[in-house]
């Protein structure tokens, strides 16, 4: 079954917030790396969106909300957060290595 991935609006300024981030602190590459390795793993998202586990923030949601971990640097995994919903997987938001959970406010637009 193939599944159709659709990034939020938080989820795409996320990104453009941890490349830059990662531009300033580091390097170009880095920050490509980043993106690279984020839309890689979204492919996971296409086909077996359930094999990623439950999000820390789950309880903070009347919805499921789970995780999927990508890495730029071994054992700091990025997280995108994301909700199922029939056949499309919709990514919420992506959190770096030691940023605060997420909490439904903060996903109001």
């Amino acid at each position: 079954m193939s599944n159709r991935v659709e990034l939020t609006a938080r989820a795409l300024a996320d990104l453009d917030r941890l490349m830059t981030r990662l531009e300033e602190r580091s390097s170009k590459a880095f920050a490509d790396r980043l993106s690279a390795r984020f839309h890689e793993a979204l492919e996971r998202l296409e086909s077996r969106p359930l094999t990623c586990g439950i999000a820390f923030e789950d309880r903070f949601f009347a919805v499921e909300i789970r995780h999927l971990l990508f890495e730029v640097w071994k054992r700091k995994p990025h997280r995108a957060l994301f909700v199922i919903e029939e056949d499309v997987v919709r990514v919420l938001c992506i959190r770096a290595p030691g940023e605060k959970p997420v909490k439904p406010r903060d996903l109001e637009s």
